[in-house]
């Protein structure tokens, strides 16, 4: 198979065996297909609330394998036999576009549940036409065959597709699937019932997903009428990005012009919206999908280099109100302290000051508050003593005094 990376009249091509792609809305939702259904971590996913929620299973076209990949970074198109797809993931939207170079007979699969929820009873859907959508209301409850309790809500999303084929025949099968690169990564369960909800003949399928009813048709109904401007919209943002940030030198070979890219898009691609507007940084898609302190405060430097201090600032703040009993915790959900994250913190306000005085004198009220509350861990003859799985390799023990805490602690200590 052959990948071909695209910007600004530039191409790269590469081949691989690897038909895979992940776009993101830059606030947490995102869409990870492949050639085929491999993984239970594919499909189109919903952030809400700070959770994860798996949506769109696969969109199934056909019989042919992917022969190219063509990625433009703000989209992706591929090529299967003599037809084209193109998948496009609307920025600040939970929504997402599917279209074909020609109208195809095509089927949608659902799988709607937390990223890491496995559980197969309690899951109800309900499949019905709207205000020119294909509407399907899904309910979670609980059941006692692997709850403790029965019959109880847990949630509920509505997701609605809006499509240009002339008619929608609604299906509502369950399909069993194996998950090959599960079975690889040993990543059980393997096997997974998921629901065809529907099937049409169509060029365009467009879906959003929401809590409530009228936000999730409303969305679809917008998106579907505004995907060009949304895609140019998107494009231009990725180009504003890269401008910005200076990074992409003329004296690059084409490969290095290509790996820049990549690394601002991502790092772009991960930041999401917290309350108040403020900006966060995932550690990663598909897998972690939560802000790790040590890995957002690792990633800051990239984010200087692209000139983003909003980002870095915002970061750093609610960083340093998370400090308790001289720690940060390895993230909001976690008990686990992180020792080596208030080292970064420390890093990166250093970097901070040489490269933007002006933004660190907005943050000298945050640094007296800082002062009082990281200097209280335990030590060890002098040496900063981690507890188990404290720090980076936080899947193994390793209690005692670390090399890297050390290090870390020292720029604490210069600060």
């Amino acid at each position: 198979m052959i990948i071909i990376h695209s910007y600004d009249k530039k191409q790269l091509q590469k081949e691989s065996d690897d038909a895979s792609f992940l776009l993101s809305n830059r606030n947490g939702s995102y869409a990870h297909f492949g050639n085929s259904p491999s993984s239970r971590y594919q499909g189109f996913f919903f952030f809400h609330e700070d959770r994860m929620f798996k949506i769109i299973e696969n969109i199934a076209s056909g019989n042919d394998q992917v022969t190219h990949l063509h990625n433009q970074f703000f989209c992706v198109t591929r090529k299967k036999g003599k037809k084209t797809e193109s998948f496009f993931v609307p920025s600040n939207k939970h929504a997402m576009v599917f279209s074909a170079s020609d109208a195809q007979d095509s089927s949608v699969a659902l799988d709607v549940r937390e990223s890491y929820d496995n559980r197969v009873w309690g899951r109800f859907y309900e499949i019905t036409q709207e205000q020119g959508c294909t509407l399907v209301t899904f309910t979670k409850k609980t059941d006692h065959r692997e709850d403790s309790t029965h019959d109880q809500l847990e949630y509920k999303f509505y997701i609605a597709f809006k499509t240009d084929a002339k008619n929608v025949d609604i299906r509502a099968q369950w399909i069993e699937r194996f998950y090959e690169k599960d079975f690889i990564r040993r990543s059980f369960p393997l096997n997974r019932f998921v629901i065809e909800a529907f099937s049409c003949k169509a060029k365009k399928i467009v879906c959003a997903v929401s809590s409530k009813k009228e936000e999730a048709i409303s969305e679809c109904r917008f998106v579907y009428a505004n995907a060009a401007h949304l895609k140019d919209e998107q494009q231009e943002h990725l180009r504003k990005r890269i401008d910005e940030s200076k990074l992409i030198k003329k004296k690059m070979t084409l490969e290095q012009k290509f790996a820049g890219i990549a690394a601002i898009n991502s790092l772009d691609s991960l930041t999401i919206h917290k309350g108040g507007g403020r900006q966060a940084v995932l550690a990663g898609l598909p897998w972690f999908f939560q802000v790790w302190a040590r890995d957002e405060l690792i990633s800051l430097r990239g984010f200087m280099l692209m000139k983003q201090y909003g980002v870095v600032i915002d970061a750093i703040k609610r960083q340093a109100k998370g400090i308790q009993e001289g720690l940060l915790h390895a993230n909001t959900a976690s008990k686990l302290p992180s020792m080596d994250a208030l080292g970064w913190l420390f890093v990166r306000l250093s970097q901070l000051e040489k490269k933007s005085p002006v933004q660190m004198h907005i943050l000298l009220k945050e640094l007296e508050a800082i002062g009082q509350k990281s200097r209280s861990h335990e030590a060890e003859n002098g040496f900063m003593l981690s507890h188990a799985k404290e720090t980076w390799m936080d899947s193994i023990e390793r209690a005692g005094c670390r090399v890297e805490i050390q290090t870390l602690q020292l720029a604490l200590y210069a600060f």
